[in-house]
């Protein structure tokens, strides 16, 4: 992976790194007051030595797209059963079947089988493959993850890399 590093991000450079950042690169800043930060986000955090953040979002990735691989056999299985997927949509928004992850596809991806996506899915399988790497260097097993990614790596093996993580479901159907 390439990495980036900036000193003094000013505006010009605050918005690349903000790009870059979108775009899975990891960026190092060197800057003098932790506003330029800010302004990259509202969440910034400090999680010590030079890659640390990295761990942190091996393990985002993992519940990410654990979850969507989860929410995409619930919608098979849905639409097997002819429910009412706007009912059950606004059902599971107030229950503990809510995620952050179920309100952002569903709606525009799985419940239309919608699998146009401009990012595809090679990036996410990249960071899952390097969040199994991490377990597996601190000995942690993760039997979801493995199940996940089966259906992720099928998907691209048969050519929807470039489609949308839902596009999962035709395997489920």
């Amino acid at each position: 992976m390439i990495k980036i590093g900036f000193i003094g991000l000013g505006s010009m450079g605050m918005n690349m790194a903000k790009n870059l950042i979108k775009g899975g690169f990891d960026i190092t800043g060197f800057n003098r007051t932790k506003s330029i930060y800010k302004a990259m986000g509202e969440n910034i955090m400090y999680f010590g030595e030079n890659g640390s953040a990295q761990k942190i979002k091996l393990i985002n990735q993992i519940m990410t797209w654990v979850n969507h691989a989860v929410i995409c056999e619930a919608a098979v299985l849905a639409k097997k059963a002819d429910i009412d997927e706007d009912k059950m949509y606004d059902c599971l928004m107030t229950s503990f079947g809510y995620s952050r992850v179920f309100e952002v596809t569903y709606k525009n991806h799985i419940q239309h089988e919608n699998y146009d996506n401009p990012t595809g899915m090679k990036m996410m399988v990249k960071d899952l493959t390097l969040a199994r790497k991490f377990a597996g260097d601190y000995g942690a097993m993760l039997p979801m993850t493995d199940a996940a990614m089966k259906l992720y790596s099928r998907a691209i093996e048969d050519g929807h890399g470039e489609r949308d993580q839902c596009i999962i479901m035709e395997q489920l159907k």
